[in-house]
């Protein structure tokens, strides 16, 4: 029962949280920094023309693709930090204690090494990313909305970058910008 639970909360492919884990985690991760009137960020990352890889390399190397989208991302956080494949080629991450710079650095570091060549005859890939941060949020959707807003405007914007949502009081038209 107990590896059941756990299958229902972990993508088979990657290793990390699904959406259900995620909420989970990150609904506990809220209500702390509620609680500390901390700071929280979430940053949405989507692999760019992840179809081409699946088209020109096959599925089978997509799928080691995003298993190694899934390793960088969970090697490259903190044990605090939630990490969870959404579905297709969306990840996204929960930074408890972060602002919107230390997103974006974070952010930044991944897409470098993501877009490097690591030996293992896997394609490079890039990403879009979207980024948004609060203090003591009252709830979590609104930040996840936020990220993915970001994370499509990054999309529009010619893929392979990040956009950032600052301000949840700024319209969200306002507060994008390109990074």
């Amino acid at each position: 029962l107990v590896r059941l639970v756990g299958e229902a909360r972990t993508d088979k492919l990657t290793g990390l949280l699904n959406r259900r884990g995620f909420e989970e985690r990150a609904s506990v991760e809220l209500a702390h920094a509620r609680r500390e009137r901390g700071s929280i960020a979430v940053v949405s990352f989507d692999v760019d023309y992840f179809k081409r890889v699946n088209d020109e390399w096959g599925h089978e190397t997509g799928d080691e693709v995003l298993a190694r989208v899934g390793t960088i991302l969970s090697t490259g956080t903190r044990d605090v930090d939630v990490v969870a494949r959404f579905g297709g080629e969306e990840f996204t991450v929960l930074l408890p204690g972060s602002d919107v710079a230390d997103a974006d650095a974070f952010t930044q570091r991944i897409r470098r090494e993501l877009a490097a060549t690591d030996g293992s005859g896997l394609p490079a890939v890039r990403v879009s990313a979207g980024i948004t941060a609060a203090v003591a949020p009252p709830d979590f959707e609104p930040l996840l909305h936020r990220a993915d807003s970001a994370l499509y405007a990054a999309k529009r914007g010619g893929r392979n970058r990040t956009v950032t949502a600052e301000s949840p009081d700024a319209s969200l038209m306002s507060a994008l910008r390109p990074r």
